[in-house]
């Protein structure tokens, strides 16, 4: 089961670490794998890469695990951040009530 927890602090999303297959079929043919993985990269790759906004990333394959860290937490970032990082949680939330076997989600006060 793929187990999503999303750091909350001040009323921001500040990171999230998403770990585990989600068990719906083989590796590698897991649809709901698959769906979680391309959101999770887009809003990484969106938050590095397109804003350059100072994060932590940490990936384990082997795990597998991902997980995210904002390091600048300037006013402007943690705004920015905290949108895209609702918008993952709204996509995974999404892809649970469709698999709601197969995923847990998590929103911790830190």
């Amino acid at each position: 089961m793929i187990n999503a927890e999303f750091n909350k602090k001040d009323g921001f999303l500040t990171g999230f670490q998403v770990k585990n297959h989600s068990g719906y079929a083989e590796e590698g043919f897991a649809i709901v794998c698959a769906a979680v993985s391309s959101a999770v990269q887009m809003a990484v790759n969106t938050i590095t890469e397109i804003l350059h906004i100072d994060v932590d990333v940490e990936v384990d394959e082997n795990e597998p695990v991902i997980s995210l860290k904002l390091k600048d937490k300037s006013e402007y970032n943690q705004k920015i951040s905290d949108v895209i990082l609702n918008g993952l949680l709204l996509q995974l939330s999404l892809i649970k009530e469709d698999y709601p076997n197969f995923i847990v989600l998590k929103v911790l006060e830190v």
